[in-house]
Order: structure tokens, then C-alpha cells, then sequence
């Protein structure tokens, strides 16, 4: 009788495994077809800058995916101008009666997530251009630069406006803020967004501090570094270029690997956090006030050349507090800043069943560019009728 129930229980046990290994295989099999139909990239698009950091590689056309293991959300086909932005080919000297307006920000800016003319700013550039007769012919008026990077802080903003947007003679410049571009401002390690970087603590990134009051600036200390670090990743595992198919591999590793790092992430969010409260709120007051300076004097730049600043605030969206918000707008009152709250649209539109972010990869889908592009014309409308730039 025990022997007859040992036997039974071991066929159950056998028949669940058989039937677990089958659906592995399954999972596998439909996991390798998707990577064989919708392929996904590893692309070497930014590369090491002196001044910036990093930037775009000029002159470059690439196929992106995002960073999943096939194209799960979209496939573009992305191309740089000569000086390495997201943008086309613009001419320094602005041509009599065109206008223009100079965007500023991260890959939020960059949008390389959708079709070029999908871009917020391609968007905001023909809402601008749109005549009041559509019958009456009408030389173009608006020209939107799209100045974003991936992964940018707003002391990136404003070595970028200074290096490169400025020559364009913008009449508005908009940045996009929350308080992560805050954060990097202050962290000049980028350990995850670049290979080979990834397990070094490597300063890539020019950061900013406060001195009694006045902006410090400090270069990315391991720039020399993370140049040899790419050329000889592109010599080696890129095969001397710059963009490879994802490498096969199990996808149900994959998938483990990701519930294990979800595991550690849940176990992480677990610990008690009261005897760090009192350092993260320094901390909070501390790169507050330097981005602040750092808006402030972009601002101050901007004004005189004639141009007009406006904050994109996005960040109750990314789930920051109000308090961040609340300075930004006290900030920009003070300074004589433009300010739009963007991050009203964007939640408004989430909680009207609109969604504004790719599911995987987490960047404006084509909603969340058009949203961007429609608060900033709106605002662009407004100021211009009340006498601005």
C-alpha cells in the first residue's frame, strides 16, 4: 500500500516536471521566433567629450530598439546631424524672419524611441508653423533644434547651450528638469549607461558644486579613460563598428535573472530607512541649490542674447515630491524664468487611460512626445502674444 502511494506520487512529480520542461521549451521556442522577427541592437551611439561628457556620434544612422532582448515596443531608424544632436543639418546664422527655439534636455528630448517627425520637437515645429490661412502660401517662420542627450543632467544643459545652442541664436530655450537630471548634476560616475563602464566607478560626467554661493565647475575626471575604454570595446567585441545584433541567449535565463534582480530590489525597498533620512535631506537641499544656480545662470545667459528660458517641469510624473516642483516654480518667478507645469498634461493624460510611455522601455511613446510639444506651444503662443520673444 506505501509503495503504491510512493509510486503514484513519483508519477505525479514526473508528469508536472515533463509538463514544466515542455513549457520551457515553448517559452524558449516563441522567445527565439520573436528575436528572429523583431531583432533588437546594441549600438555604440554616444561616444566620450571633453566638454559634455558625451555626445551623440556625428554624421551616424543606427537602428534602435531599446534595451530589451527583441524590439518589443518599436524599431527606428535614428540619424545625427554634423554636430552629433538628433536634429537636421542647421545653419549657425538664423535666416531673416524665422524664429527659433532650442531644446535642451535628456533621451526624453531625444526621442530616439520614435520616428524623427514624431519628435516633440518636429511636432512643436509644425504646430508653430501653421498658418492662420491654410489657402495663403507661407515661407517657414519656426525652426525647433533638438538639443537632447541620453542620460544629460541640467549642468549638461547648460555646458551644451554654451557650447553648441547658443551659436544658433535661439529666441527660446526650454529644458527639460525632474529631479533626476538634478541628481547627475551632482554625480559625475554614469556606471550603467555605457559598456564597459558598467562594474567601474568611472567619473564621465562634468559635475557642478556650490562655493559660497558661486558655481563650481569640475571636469569629468576619467575622460581619457573612458575613451580608450570604448575604442578598444569597438575594435574588439563591436568588430570595429558601432552597432551589433543583441547576442542569442536563453530567454528564460533572462527572464530568471530579471525575478532574481526584481527579488533583491523588493528585499532592498525593505529596510528600515530613518537612519538615512537626515543625510538624504541634506543631500536634497544641497543639489537643489546647485541646479537652481545652475537654471539661474542659463537663464541669465539666455537673457542676454535676447532669448527667453522656460522650465519643462516634469517631475511629479517621474513620482517626485511637490517640494521640487515648488522650487522650480519659485525659481523661475524670481529669475523672470518661464515655467510649465508638464507634468499636469502627462498625469492627466495617464489618468485618462492615455498612455504616455513605451511599456518596456519606459521613454515618451508618440503620445508623450505630442503632449511635450503641445505645452510648449501653447506657452511659446501665449508669451509671444503678451509681447515676448
Amino acid at each position: 500500500m506505501m509503495l503504491s502511494m510512493k509510486t503514484k506520487l513519483f508519477k505525479i512529480i514526473g508528469v508536472n516536471m515533463v509538463v514544466f520542461l515542455v513549457l520551457l521549451v515553448l517559452v524558449e521556442a516563441t522567445g527565439q521566433v520573436m528575436t528572429l522577427l523583431y531583432p533588437s541592437y546594441d549600438v555604440l551611439f554616444l561616444q566620450p567629450d571633453k566638454v559634455l561628457g558625451w555626445k551623440q556620434v556625428p554624421n551616424h544612422h543606427w537602428p534602435w530598439t531599446g534595451v530589451y532582448w527583441y524590439a518589443a515596443d518599436f524599431s527606428v531608424q535614428v540619424e545625427t546631424n554634423p554636430l552629433g544632436f538628433r536634429d537636421i543639418r542647421r545653419e549657425f546664422s538664423k535666416p531673416v524672419g524665422v524664429k527659433r527655439v532650442a531644446l535642451l534636455g535628456d533621451s526624453f528630448i531625444e526621442a530616439t524611441q520614435v520616428p524623427f517627425e514624431k519628435t516633440a520637437g518636429q511636432v512643436l515645429e509644425r504646430r508653430l508653423n501653421v498658418s492662420p490661412e491654410p489657402d495663403l502660401e507661407q515661407s517657414k517662420r519656426w525652426e525647433v533644434l533638438n538639443f537632447g542627450i541620453s542620460n544629460y543632467g541640467v549642468g549638461q544643459y547648460l555646458l551644451t547651450w554654451e557650447e553648441y545652442a547658443r551659436h544658433f541664436h535661439p529666441d527660446y530655450i526650454a529644458i527639460f528638469v525632474a529631479k533626476l537630471h538634478m541628481k547627475r548634476t551632482v554625480r559625475g560616475e554614469e556606471a550603467g549607461t555605457f559598456f564597459k563602464t558598467k562594474n567601474k566607478r568611472l567619473s564621465v560626467r562634468p559635475t557642478f558644486r556650490l562655493d559660497n554661493d558661486t558655481l563650481i565647475r569640475e571636469p569629468a575626471k576619467d575622460c581619457d579613460q573612458f575613451v580608450k575604454l570604448q575604442e578598444y570595446l569597438i575594435r574588439t567585441e563591436f568588430g570595429g563598428q558601432r552597432v551589433r545584433r543583441k547576442e542569442k541567449r536563453l530567454i528564460t535565463v533572462h527572464y530568471a535573472e530579471t525575478l532574481l534582480k526584481l527579488r533583491s530590489h523588493l528585499i532592498k525597498s525593505q529596510e528600515p530607512i530613518t537612519a538615512r533620512s537626515s543625510k538624504v535631506q541634506a543631500s536634497n537641499s544641497s543639489f537643489l541649490a546647485v541646479n537652481l544656480k545652475i537654471i539661474e545662470e542659463l537663464g541669465r545667459q539666455a537673457d542676454g542674447v535676447g532669448a527667453r528660458l522656460v522650465v519643462l517641469d516634469a517631475s511629479q510624473y517621474f513620482g517626485d515630491k511637490e517640494a521640487v516642483s515648488i522650487a522650480l516654480r519659485e525659481a523661475c518667478t524670481k529669475n523672470g524664468l518661464g515655467y510649465i507645469p508638464l507634468y499636469d498634461d502627462l498625469l492627466r493624460a495617464n489618468m485618462n487611460g492615455i498612455s504616455t510611455r513605451w511599456a518596456h522601455d519606459g521613454h515618451f511613446n508618440e503620445a508623450g512626445n505630442v503632449i511635450l510639444a503641445e505645452a510648449l506651444h501653447r506657452w511659446i503662443a501665449q508669451d509671444s502674444s503678451a509681447g515676448g520673444s
